[in-house]
């Protein structure tokens, strides 16, 4: 029977802030071994070690003193960082513990955006559709433990899933003949989809769900909009990605019609690097038109710390890539996992598109001669917030947004209901952790990376915020500075892991 936690009551909006957790692309690995070698991708123990599970102290001193070959790079106890490895499934149970500690009785709902299972790197080990279901049959079972209720904590919390690009497959492909995949999905979150939406779901893979008072979460399945998926079509033409399209159009005009603030979530980020299109173009349109009700874009995939900013059709023309600038260079591999083999080419993707999207809205201030303008473009920019991952790609990661309730709407102290005011960044150093404090039994501990206030000084996450913090971005290339906002969200971008140049835009 499904859990109707959708119809049970919500928090009454007679606190200040609303808090929600937003985790992605967990990717664990069931066969991830600690102490095997990274060349096998974590699956596999050097050979010395292969009959007892783990080196002992003498084979690794051995190993590390061998001149003649280099001893081998091996497998941390809860993940790698920044190598081919997915994450072991105790990263994911202690990740998940300690939410439940530190955050679960503040949260009201919480955003997940797929990508559960394992990717397909090892040729020794491939990966089948009864792993990526096992997989998240498991990843289903610890958030049922994490987030449903308990004696100390009897809510109900509502949880809105997502499919990631490797929880199919195979991974990147989906088409109209899901071969039972979307059936699979509606019945292991039926906790969480509403029994209205079930039908919608399993033709489509894409639902929408109050998880508050007038506040509304729609889950994309980006799947459909992917480039690389080639099971679809564009947008523009009849099938799969244009009925999807539709849907988002019609749920938009639906919450404004039942006055409700809405949450757009999935995968795969929108861009013009990742999505067709036809599709690009019609999403950002949407979203732009419909931004005095939506109040955030949230994703995942790409696991660096960023968020991307568009305008409507008019010039989204001006943030194309350079297809020359985003060259995988891995034959065919994900380009989001190994996007650190080129940072510097995305990184100057990201500077072209804010420096451009600026020079057009000035252009369009300019040719509108109305000093009210500028803010009321501003206002109508498209904020996607790309959340890092807790697969180490870099450090494990997670975020929890804090928004307004606000339950008059003629209130002049309070912003809009629902308009996200900022996050907290939360990160996990596993090398650290490893070396000095498993071995005491100590769980692992999440620690503050930054706030958006903080860091950046953002009153809130609002189009015009997100203006002024590219519009300091551009104004520190002018002056050359290597010490401000830019070099801060640069090295927050790669989770403090990567000693990049820090140059300004």
């Amino acid at each position: 029977m499904a859990i109707q936690w959708y119809k049970r009551s919500h928090p009454t909006p007679q606190k200040r802030y609303g808090y929600f957790l937003h985790i992605t692309d967990m990717h664990i690995d069931e066969s991830y071994r600690p102490g095997a070698t990274v060349d096998s991708d974590c699956h596999r123990l050097p050979l010395a070690s292969s009959r007892t599970g783990r080196l002992t102290l003498r084979q690794q001193a051995a190993l590390a003193s061998n001149t003649s070959t280099a001893a081998p790079e091996l497998a941390g106890t809860l993940g790698t960082p920044g190598r081919d490895c997915d994450s072991p499934i105790a990263l994911a149970r202690q990740t998940l513990d300690w939410i439940e500690q530190e955050w679960k009785h503040k949260l009201d709902f919480v955003i997940w955006t797929g990508d559960n299972a394992r990717h397909d790197w090892d040729d020794k080990y491939k990966r089948k559709r009864k792993h990526i279901y096992s997989l998240n049959q498991q990843i289903q079972q610890m958030m049922m433990d994490t987030f449903g209720p308990t004696e100390e904590d009897p809510r109900w919390i509502p949880l809105v899933p997502a499919i990631g690009n490797n929880d199919i497959h195979p991974h990147n492909f989906l088409e109209q003949d899901d071969h039972g995949l979307l059936a699979f999905y509606s019945q292991l979150w039926q906790p969480w989809i509403p029994d209205d939406q079930q039908p919608t779901f399993q033709k489509g893979g894409y639902f929408a769900v109050d998880v508050g008072p007038q506040m509304r979460v729609l889950s994309m399945n980006t799947l459909y909009f992917y480039s690389k998926n080639s099971g679809v079509r564009d947008c523009h033409k009849p099938g799969l990605a244009h009925d999807h399209m539709q849907w988002f159009a019609d749920q938009l005009a639906l919450a404004k019609q039942d006055r409700v603030k809405v949450l757009v979530m999935g995968h795969v980020p929108p861009s013009p690097r990742d999505y067709r299109p036809s599709c690009f173009q019609q999403y950002t349109q949407l979203s732009s038109e419909y931004a005095d009700l939506v109040q955030g874009h949230l994703y995942g995939h790409l696991n660096m710390d960023h968020f991307l900013l568009y305008g409507d059709e008019d010039n989204s023309q001006l943030v194309k890539p350079d297809s020359s600038q985003l060259t995988d260079g891995d034959n065919g591999d994900d380009p989001e996992v190994h996007v650190n083999r080129n940072i510097e080419k995305y990184v100057g993707w990201l500077q072209s598109m804010y420096s451009s999207l600026l020079d057009d809205l000035e252009d369009e201030k300019s040719e509108r001669d109305d000093s009210r303008a500028l803010d009321e473009l501003a206002s109508k920019l498209v904020v996607v917030q790309v959340s890092p991952s807790v697969l180490p790609v870099y450090l494990p990661t997670l975020r929890v947004f804090r928004y307004e309730i606000n339950d008059d709407d003629q209130s002049s102290t309070k912003k809009p209901h629902g308009t996200l005011l900022g996050f907290n960044q939360y990160l996990a150093n596993i090398t650290q952790w490893d070396q000095t404090t498993h071995l005491k039994n100590t769980p692992l501990d999440y620690t503050l990376e930054y706030t958006t206030e903080d860091a950046y000084g953002l009153r809130d996450l609002t189009p015009k915020s997100y203006y002024d913090l590219v519009k300091h971005f551009v104004q520190e290339e002018q002056r050359r500075a290597t010490d401000g906002l830019w070099a801060t969200y640069i090295r927050n971008m790669f989770v403090q892991t990567l000693d990049f140049d820090l140059s300004p835009m």
